[in-house]
Formats: structure tokens, sequence, C-alpha cells
């Protein structure tokens, strides 16, 4: 027997030892089934030490091995492995997530192409004593498995049902196997001149062909920030670096923010390439996703588009990875223990493979100019349209000095008529769900909100609930007041639900499409709704930030932001570059066509100073003040941040549990003679309760990444030293991308 070290799906930094068969074949990055208390658990080898802290009569034997080989091929396991420690989560959680859910469930990570079935020494002893004689059909089966056995072939599933072989499989006396793919090549496809729709190429203007030449012509690893205007042909880029790739026999990752962009992109993708492509996003079956994965993994696909998991994807020879939109906040995990960064993981499996990185974007995150401006990164910029020269005209429309009839100024359906009546589309952009965000007493002033939360709950009109957008919480619209007792319940707010009536009453000529979670929560619904803007059938566009992002709609000629105003103030320091980014973001959708475009902002603000620079100067000057005023405050990029995140039912718990954290890390710095480290907290987040639960923060930052991450690392350490509250669920993030 040898040792066997393993990682369990489970958020723990620490491993299990267990014994197994010294002939038994395995890897590092092998799959093994596992007992674990009264349960049998799926676990990948990460070690075979010498010697093991538990007692040898103590350690239990491996149950079984479902691969004799590593999962991961060895540049991802790598990746793996400096993601768990950077994010300082357990190597365990980090290599389940990355791999497809049949795989974590035990499926096999081969490519199959059919069942065939195996009569094993039981069966034909069965067969010889004539064990089958009232059940002919599977004696018939067994009988020709036999046959085929002695002729040293495989029998297929065929002539009998497989309710038949499922029978002689639970006596033992067949066992079923896979005979499994041999994947084609699709770079033979290259030598036939075909696989390339030259129709379908746009001409390169000056500064696209410039910077497809300076990554074609680079070699090994760089990353790139393709700093491109909305409607400067950003894609176009893309795709001839592709083809670049492609024609070498390589294959390319191409990183997209939302699932919403998906069809365009693909659209966009198998029009120009006549070659495999595979699509990864959540909207597909677990099997559709390990079968994707396969193929990548076999060289069956040349190209893989998906949301930030594909990142995770196997690849027999990866040449490229694009990342579009790298400032989304998608592109962030948010909701599980492992917190990381797909646009910086990206740079990292860039780097170990040699392969060049390009990042794509309007409005560039501060951190990749910030990158740029040391070096790190090469910039390239696209700062004209590709279609359209045409300046766009943006206006700033002061709610204070004119009437506004449910949220929609009379200036701006002035202006919404004039363009209507030209034929052309236009679009309102509201970040906010529902039919109102509010439903309150109009006697009392009681507010219907969320006990688990302690915020409003959103009123939906067409589904009449209301529901919390925070905790997914959803209950029945009372018919009176909780506190008078009054039936006199009113809105207040709006909501995309209440805009698209609204419309419909003052443009009822119009087709109105509206698109939010709420409308494209049904399997192809958002397809739909995209292919009747497409066909103008639908004039009149609604959307929250889904809308917002990458879509080309060559006839919308007016955007309008309807209601930003709560953005301009908020306690996140990160809240006006983000502002920013989805202004430019959403007035990029207007003009793209050859007609010339508008952008109205309604505000009741036009003199912040946020604004103003946008409007006159444009995000690029922005985003320069912006960084010289991090710099002057030491706010990232120019210090590193991690934020412990801590829940309880009991507000003072998680506050306790906080200051022993404080505690901890001021006297690590005393005795280890550490400066500069910045304690922050505990503080209330900025959404102080969710889900019952109290939410208290605790954030460090230092001007020294490293330093940071040797804090991080020690307390790693010693973490089960300290007495903390058990009751209290603490999880850390690592270079925090927001603080709710």
């Amino acid at each position: 027997m040898r040792l066997v070290r393993v990682a369990l799906a489970m958020p723990l930094m620490h491993y299990f030892d267990y014994l197994i068969e010294s002939s038994a074949a395995l890897g590092i990055g092998s799959r093994v089934v596992v007992p674990f208390g009264r349960q049998k658990r799926i676990a990948i080898v990460v070690e075979f030490p010498a010697q093991s802290d538990v007692a040898p009569q103590q350690l239990k034997q491996i149950i079984g091995v479902l691969d004799k080989t590593s999962v991961f091929n060895d540049e991802l396991y790598a990746l793996l492995k400096w993601s768990a420690g950077y994010y300082q989560t357990g190597l365990g959680e980090v290599l389940f997530q990355a791999l497809p859910v049949k795989l974590r469930q035990g499926e096999t990570a081969q490519s199959a192409v059919e069942l065939v079935w195996k009569i094993l020494p039981q069966g034909k002893i069965a067969l010889a004593q004539g064990e089958l004689k009232r059940a002919k059909k599977q004696q018939q089966a067994l009988q020709q498995l036999a046959e085929a056995d002695e002729n040293g072939i495989l029998q297929r599933e065929a002539e009998f049902s497989r309710v038949i072989y499922k029978a002689l499989l639970e006596k033992k006396w067949i066992a079923e196997q896979h005979l499994f793919a041999q994947p084609e090549a699709w770079q033979t496809a290259l030598q036939q001149h075909n696989w390339l729709n030259q129709q379908d190429k746009l001409r390169l203007n000056k500064q696209q062909a410039l910077a497809v030449s300076a990554v074609c012509i680079s070699h090994g690893f760089q990353c790139w920030l393709l700093d491109g205007v909305t409607g400067s042909g950003k894609t176009e880029v893309y795709l001839h670096l592709m083809e670049h790739v492609l024609q070498q026999g390589k294959q390319v990752l191409l990183l997209i923010p939302e699932i919403g962009l998906t069809p365009q992109i693909v659209r966009h993708v198998e029009n120009r390439f006549k070659l495999p492509i595979d699509v990864l996003h959540s909207n597909l079956t677990d099997s559709q996703r390990l079968l994707a994965w396969q193929r990548a993994k076999n060289g069956e696909s040349a190209v893989v588009i998906g949301t930030r998991s594909a990142l995770f994807t196997q690849f027999q020879d990866l040449g490229l990875i694009i990342l579009d939109e790298e400032h989304d906040l998608s592109y962030k995990q948010q909701d599980s223990g492992w917190r990381h960064h797909a646009r910086d993981l990206a740079v990292m499996r860039a780097k170990n493979n040699h392969i060049p990185l390009v990042l794509g974007s309007a409005t560039p995150s501060l951190e990749s100019l910030a990158n740029v401006a040391s070096g790190k990164y090469r910039h390239l910029v696209l700062n004209q349209r590709a279609m359209n020269s045409a300046v766009l005209n943006h206006k700033l429309l002061d709610l204070k000095k004119q009437r506004v009839d449910r949220g929609l100024s009379e200036q701006l359906i002035a202006l919404m008529q004039q363009h209507l009546s030209k034929g052309n589309q236009v679009l309102l952009f509201l970040n906010r769900r529902g039919f109102a965000p509010i439903l309150l007493c109009h006697e009392c002033g009681w507010i219907a909100q969320c006990q688990q939360c302690d915020r409003p709950f959103t009123y939906h009109k067409k589904n009449n609930i209301l529901s919390c957008h925070h905790c997914d919480r959803k209950t029945k619209v009372p018919q009176q007041c909780a506190v008078c007792g009054s039936t006199h319940l009113v809105t207040s707010g709006m909501g995309t639900e209440q805009l698209e009536t609204v419309l419909a009453e003052k443009f009822p000529d119009y087709g109105i499409a509206r698109i939010d979670r709420d409308s494209t929560a049904r399997k192809g619904a958002l397809e739909a709704s995209l292919a009747q803007i497409t066909t103008k059938q639908s004039r009149i566009l609604i959307g929250t930030q889904m809308l917002a992002k990458g879509h080309h709609f060559p006839d919308v000629t007016l955007v309008a932001m309807v209601n930003i105003d709560g953005a301009l103030f908020s306690q996140d320091f990160r809240s006006e570059e983000r502002l920013a980014q989805l202004y430019v973001q959403v007035a990029g959708r207007a003009g793209r066509g050859s007609k010339s475009g508008e952008v109205v902002l309604q505000t009741h603000f036009p003199q912040h100073p946020l604004l103003q620079t946008l409007l006159t100067q444009g995000y690029s000057a922005f985003a320069q003040q912006a960084l010289q005023l991090r710099q002057t405050m030491g706010l990232p990029p120019f210090s590193a941040q991690a934020l412990f995140r801590a829940k309880s039912k009991n507000s003072e718990s998680a506050v306790e549990y906080l200051t022993a954290l404080a505690a901890f890390f001021a006297d690590f710095c005393r005795k280890n003679a550490i400066q500069g480290l910045q304690l922050l907290g505990p503080i209330e987040a900025l959404q102080a309760k969710k889900a019952g639960q109290y939410q208290w923060h605790l954030l460090l930052q230092h001007s020294s990444r490293a330093v940071l991450q040797h804090c991080l690392i020690q307390f790693s350490l010693q973490r089960h030293e300290l007495n903390l509250n058990r009751y209290t669920r603490c999880i850390l993030d690592v270079d925090p991308q927001d603080f709710n």
C-alpha cells in the first residue's frame, strides 16, 4: 500500500490522506472515490506523501480510481494551484469548480461514442449452468456476448433492448464499457482553403490594420489592451487575429461577459469561419458543457466562446485568448468561496502558455490603464468609428426645469417622437427591473420591505408579486397596510416594467421590446426579442445593462438614460468609474450604422463634475483624472486590498469575529516589523443585512501586493490557533470589486 493525499470539493485549506495499492495507476490530478464519514466522495489526488500525520491503522483505503492520469493538463493544473494560493482558497474547491459538473459527479472524462458490453466470468458460469432458462431474451443476449468474447470483440447494444442488458448488469454477469472517440483534425480543413468566408471580411481601416499587425508580428506572451471607442470595429480586429492563429492550426478562446452577447458573437464567428466552434455558458445542460469541454481538450474545437467559467476549458493547442469588455464586473466571481477574477487569471494563463492575450474595451478599467502606463501591457487605440465618422451628439436634460410624467420629461418624449417618425429606433436605458422599487402606504408611509434584508421589496405588476432583488425572496402583494390597515397602497419610483407600460400609452403605434432578467428568463426569449429588434418589429427598446453591452443596432439613433442620479452619489470608491463606463457603453448603442446618433441623459444634477468631464472631454480624460485621484489617495490600482466579509444572524458575533482578525494582523505586523498595513473596520457593509444575515467587513490594504499576500498566508497558517466564533461565516475576497 502507498499513501495518497487528496483534496475534496470543500471550502477547506487542508487535505486528507488515504491508502491505495502500490500497483494502482494514478497521477496528480486523477479523480478517485474515497470514504468520507458515512459517505462516498469524489476527490482529486494532489500529492503522494512519504508519511502521514495520521496513524497508519486509522487511514482508510481508496474505494476506486476514476482516472489513471490527471483530468487536468500541466499548465491548467499549475494555474489553478497558483490561483488557490493567491485567492487563499482551498485547492479542492478550486479544482472542482474548474471542472464541468458531470466530471464532479464522476462521469468519464473521455469522449464516449458508444456503449459496448462484455461478459464477465460469473456470466459464463451462469450460462453454462443454465440459470436463465426462464428468461429467454437474457439467455440469448448472454449467449451472444459469450460468442463475441470468444472472437475477441465487444458486443454493441443493438439487437436487444437496454432493459435486457440492465438486468444482466444488475446480476453482475456483464459489464458496460465505452469506446472512445478519435478526434477528427479540423486542421485538415485548412488545406482545402474553403474554411474562411472571404465575403464576410470587412476591409480594415488604418488603426485596425496597425492593431492586427502589431499582435501578429509579436512572439510569445504579451498582453494587449485594445482600447476602442464603441463602433470602432473591435470585433473585426478579433476576427482577423483569430484567422491568423487558426491558420497555424492553433485553438482560440474568446471570453465575453454576458450570456446575452453570446448569440451575436457566435453568429459573427460562425459566419467567418467554417470550423468547429463550441459555446460554453450557464444556459447549457451539464451534458452539453461536458461535451464542449471534451471536444476542446481533444482538439476537436477550433474556437471556444464562453463566459467567465470557459477560461478553465482545457485545450490541445491554445494559441490566443481574447477577453472582450475587459472592464466588466461579470468577470469577477462574487458569490462563492473562490472569488477569482477571470481577467487576471487570463493574464496568467496566457503567460504560462507563452501566447498573446487581447483585452478589449471601449472603457478600459483603471487597473488595465495603470498596467499600460507601467509598461506591463501594450496599448492599441481605436478612436475612430469603423462604419460611421459622424460625431455623436450628447445632451443633458435638466429635470428641474421641466414637467416629468412617470420618469419621462416632455423634452425626451418630443425627441423620441422626432426620431421614430423618421423610421429609426429608440433605446431607453433604465437599470432597474420590475414595475416599481417601492410599495408604500399613502396614509402612514409604511414601506413593504424584506425582513431578511431590511430593504424594500420591488413590485412586479405582471406577476402581481413583491420580490427582493437582494435575496430573491418573493411574497404576495398585501391588500392593506401592515401598520395602519389602510388599503391605499401606492408605488414609488420606476422600473423597466412600468416604463414599458408608460411608453405603450404614449406611443401605441410602435412595437416595444423590453430586455431585462425578467423578460428573458424563458429559454429563447432573448433571441426572439433581438430578432424583433433586428427586423424593426420593435422600434422602442427598453433595457437594463443586458442591452447596453456589445449589441449592434444600426437603426438606433437615439439613446436615453432615464435615471442614473442614484449612482452619482455612492460610498464605493469605484462607483464613478462604473458609472462612466456604463454611460459610454450605453451611449455607444446610438449611431452605429450610417445614421448619426444622439445621446440624452436625464438628470437633476447636470453640473456634476463626472457628467461634465464625460460630455466635454470623454472617457479617456475622466480615466486619467480618476487615476491621479486614486494615486493620491493610495487606492487600487496603486495598492492591494483584501476584504474579510463576515456574516452572522447576530450582528455582535460578526463584529467580534472581525475584531479578533484585526487584532491578529495588528499583532503580526508589530512582531514582524511590517509597516504600512492599513486596517479599516469592522464596518457595516453597504448592504448591512441580506437574507437574514448581518454583514460586516474588515478591509486590509497595503501598497505592496507581496506584503499583503505574506500577511494573508500567515493568517491562513495560524487561523486554527485563533478562538474564532464558529457561528460566524467569513469569506476572504482578495482584490474586492464591490463592498455590498
